[in-house]
């Protein structure tokens, strides 16, 4: 960010704030302060006012008459304290194959750059394809030398399920592609692990863990799992037979790292409820604003912007080498199978069977039902709907610059239609206020700031304000 023109003046004059430069938390702790309608109301009249006094017709006439005639200059009162810092924006990074604006030429001719290093290899290196890019360094994970990779695993995160679980690890073994079955419980109370170690097959094996939560159970299950392609499934939905066959001819694509289906839904006691045909139908919201969408282009991860049509972590195959890159499941109780979704997106394509090829159980004890609870707890945090609200605002905004960006690369829409669409489709939920915070926070930049995503630290305090902004009155 840079002083421009006269901002900082401006906003000295009373009618807006300054922060330091870099200071995400104090540029989203302002955006946040301009929910009061009064301030907001002060600071524009304020603005109008100074504006007209200072780069008005009549304040350019005068300042002209003092350069033509000196003499008639008065002294000028127009100098303003100094500023102890300047008008933040979100740095706007080259939008990706473009190349940066250039600036006038120095004077100075600029330092020579060090000589590449020669390549370690004398073979050429194929330069990544767009969907192939990985940005930023993840650590990769470790496996060790005794684990012999095989061709596809199917992992179950299992808790409290013991009416389904049964059925979900049969399913999972129906498909001779199949080359293993890892169940993870998640300290289930119920009969679901009696019930799971009666089950005979060789290529299922079952662990118990202390209750630790989903995007826990999820990520151990993974790294336990040998498979180069791994199926997740849910211990209370159910594979249709030709679901494993079907996805794993998806990824013969070496640009797939993830690969989804439509689903069948059913309710608890497996009856047909529906269908869902991907992003097409049955959305979780109403669109915000009247127009194309950014879901109208017909691609599967700028779809994702607009809602979490994948619906389930049952309807998520993923790659390894996507794991090995260091993408993990978040802790986030109502999102963490859309956040990871949208962070494999950005390393690589996801791929769409059209088919139903997962019965995905809608019951009372889902977790997403949560989000109905509006009650409050006797600390005052808000439950459910908040947090849930909080969650989804919270993964949109970290991801949508690097997918537009990606989308604009390769040729989906222009940048400038991107955003258009994006900003129709993302959803609000009554707290526009948070989105901007949120955004203002994440920038634009391919680097995410580390302030933003320890905003999912437990005891984050700017996360309790944005969360304010999300409670339904």
């Amino acid at each position: 960010a840079t002083a421009v023109g006269d901002i900082p003046e401006l906003l000295a004059s009373g009618c807006g704030d300054t922060v330091p430069i870099g200071d995400l938390e104090a540029m989203a702790a302002a955006v946040l302060r301009r929910r009061d309608p009064e301030l907001r109301r002060r600071e524009g009249e304020q603005g109008r006012n100074t504006v007209a006094e200072r780069w008005g017709l009549d304040a350019y006439r005068m300042r002209y008459d003092r350069l033509i005639f000196p003499a008639r200059a008065e002294p000028s009162d127009e100098e303003s304290p100094a500023v102890t810092g300047v008008a933040v924006a979100p740095r706007i990074e080259p939008r990706r194959n473009e190349a940066p604006r250039t600036e006038p030429p120095s004077p100075e001719p600029p330092s020579p750059e060090p000589p590449s290093p020669e390549p370690s290899s004398s073979e050429p290196t194929a330069p990544a394809s767009p969907s192939q890019r990985i940005h930023g360094s993840a650590p990769a994970l470790i496996r060790s030398p005794d684990r012999r990779a095989i061709g596809t695993s199917v992992v179950i995160p299992s808790y409290q399920h013991e009416r389904y679980i049964e059925e979900a690890v049969r399913s999972a073994l129906a498909s001779d592609a199949v080359d293993e079955v890892v169940v993870l419980d998640d300290g289930s109370t119920d009969d679901s692990v009696p019930r799971l170690r009666a089950l005979s097959d060789p290529r299922l094996r079952v662990d118990v863990q202390s209750n630790a939560g989903a995007h826990v159970a999820l990520d151990r299950a993974i790294e336990q799992s040998r498979g180069e392609v791994i199926f997740i499934l849910n211990s209370d939905d159910v594979f249709e037979p030709e679901r494993v066959t079907a996805l794993r001819q998806a990824f013969e694509d070496p640009a797939v790292v993830v690969a989804a289906s439509w689903l069948r839904l059913i309710d608890d006691d497996g009856r047909e409820i529906g269908l869902k045909h991907g992003w097409h139908d049955l959305p979780p919201w109403p669109r915000p604003h009247a127009g194309p969408g950014i879901d109208d282009l017909d691609d599967p991860a700028l779809a994702l912007l607009a809602s979490n049509w994948v619906s389930t972590t049952s309807n998520v195959a993923v790659r390894r080498r996507l794991i090995d890159a260091g993408v993990r499941f978040r802790p986030l109780r109502y999102a963490h199978d859309w956040a990871f979704l949208l962070e494999a997106c950005e390393r690589g394509e996801l791929a769409v069977v059209p088919k139903p090829l997962v019965r995905y159980r809608v019951h009372a004890s889902n977790t997403i039902k949560e989000g109905a609870d509006q009650r409050p707890t006797g600390r005052g945090e808000e439950r459910g709907r908040a947090r849930m609200r909080f969650e989804i605002l919270w993964l949109l905004a970290r991801h949508a610059a690097t997918l537009t960006a990606q989308a604009a690369e390769r040729g989906v829409a222009s940048h400038d239609e991107l955003e258009a669409r994006l900003w129709r489709s993302v959803p609000r939920f009554g707290a526009e206020e948070g989105l901007l915070a949120l955004l203002a926070l994440r920038g634009t930049g391919a680097a995410v700031p580390a302030v933003y995503d320890r905003l999912l630290e437990p005891d984050s305090t700017m996360a309790r304000r944005l969360r304010d902004l999300l409670v339904t009155p």
